[in-house]
């Protein structure tokens, strides 16, 4: 099943947010009309850990100072509960998307809600 960004964007979004809406709605629209060979598969190999996953420095740091250390802990996040981290935005998310993806992996699907009173979101 594909995961879908939970975002709404309205006439009182910042300009940040209206360009991370619009850079997902191209990469969406990307991915959309690729043909499926073109589209990247994953790899056989499972990554260790989040070093593995070749994540850009800030993107890193801003997990490892969340207390999201290991890859495990990493999937157990959703997209609403990383946005809380301070030094992530739509556009690391992104990046941290495509990271998991290319190793069949992704983000959890829960809500905002479910993450925070499961402790996920921290």
């Amino acid at each position: 099943m594909k995961k879908r960004a939970n975002m709404t964007v309205g006439v009182h979004s910042t300009i940040d947010e209206l360009r991370s809406a619009r850079m997902l709605i191209d990469d969406l629209i990307d991915k959309a009309e690729q043909p499926a060979a073109l589209q990247p598969k994953p790899t056989k190999r499972r990554p260790r850990s989040l070093a593995a996953l070749g994540l850009p420095k800030q993107v890193h740091n801003a997990l490892r100072d969340a207390g999201i250390r290991s890859l495990a802990k990493l999937m157990q996040q959703s997209v609403p509960g990383l946005l809380h981290v301070p030094g992530l935005g739509m556009r690391s998310i992104h990046i941290l998307q495509a990271a998991l993806a290319e190793h069949g992996l992704a983000l959890s699907e829960a809500t905002d809600e479910q993450s925070r009173s499961s402790g996920m979101a921290r």
